[in-house]
């Protein structure tokens, strides 16, 4: 986390967006080039910064990404001291291109340090997310960015072992435990500011729920590695959230909301989706 991340004493120092409404269309980090915190960049620093945003995704070469993602994090360590914003903004626009790149530009470079470094500053959102119920704009926009990414990785290959190994770490997956517990039991995480958050947490559950159905082999080692969110998935199912948004759902509904689409249909998915050897004996001794 040194490298990439640093934690924020004080969101109003952090985000020069964060007193603005959650609903306001917020400019991606490219667009404020020419605005605070960009305008504190050096040359060669922005330099570095225009060779992210001004790179087509769709025609960078496997040589250039990986010449990119090598020298990104000493670029990103040099800034830290300087503004963690900017090491913050630079670090959003620079997943957002690898978003955009050709899966196979991006497969070339799948088992690179960099993804591998994603893990602290991901973890850090997940842990302050679930104390605080909230994050900054930008923090947000970095957890948005950092599930998109994950989610094409899956998408792209049907090769799990190049995927990012923390995806299947234990001690993350706790964390992800943990913010689905605290999702079935406090009503804070439904509140309309949290919206966003768990919109997109809700896109990281999927990106399992995809884990499961892509390499739904007897074979892999880890397919037990997922038992670790199933009590907590579960919990969802029994609280009072899904009563209440089961109970509330209409056929005149032309959609479903946040917390419909996540305790209704992801929660379930996950479950139906888990294929690991503990599964008939949690739900046997569990729920039987």
């Amino acid at each position: 986390m040194d490298q990439f991340y640093t934690a924020h004493k004080k969101r109003q120092e952090f985000s020069p967006r964060y007193h603005q409404p959650y609903g306001l269309n917020l400019m991606k980090p490219s667009q404020q080039l020419n605005s605070p915190p960009y305008s504190s960049l050096s040359a060669h620093e922005t330099s570095f910064h225009s060779s992210i945003i001004n790179k087509d995704p769709k025609t960078i070469s496997n040589a250039e990404l990986k010449n990119l993602l090598d020298q990104h994090p000493k670029k990103l360590k040099k800034m830290r001291r300087k503004n963690p914003q900017q090491q913050l903004l630079i670090l959003i626009d620079f997943i957002s291109t690898l978003c955009r790149v050709p899966k196979s530009t991006l497969l070339s470079v799948a088992q690179n340090k960099f993804f591998t470094l994603l893990q602290m500053p991901f973890t850090d959102l997940l842990q302050r997310w679930r104390h605080s119920s909230s994050l900054t704009e930008n923090e947000i926009y970095m957890f948005r960015s950092i599930v998109k990414l994950v989610k094409r990785f899956i998408k792209a290959t049907d090769a799990n072992e190049v995927l990012p190994s923390w995806l299947l770490d234990s001690m993350f997956l706790n964390i992800i435990a943990d913010c689905l517990t605290n999702i079935a039991t406090s009503e804070k995480f439904l509140y309309d500011t949290n919206n966003r958050l768990l919109k997109y947490f809700t896109r990281l559950i999927e990106t399992y729920i995809l884990y499961q159905e892509y390499f739904d082999d007897e074979n892999h080692s880890d397919q037990d590695t997922f038992v670790l969110l199933l009590d907590p998935i579960l919990q969802c199912l029994t609280s009072s959230h899904y009563i209440n948004a089961f109970t509330n759902i209409s056929e005149d509904k032309k959609s479903m909301t946040t917390i419909e689409k996540f305790i209704l249909l992801k929660c379930p998915s996950f479950l139906i989706s888990y294929n690991g050897n503990y599964a008939y004996y949690f739900f046997e001794e569990k729920y039987l």
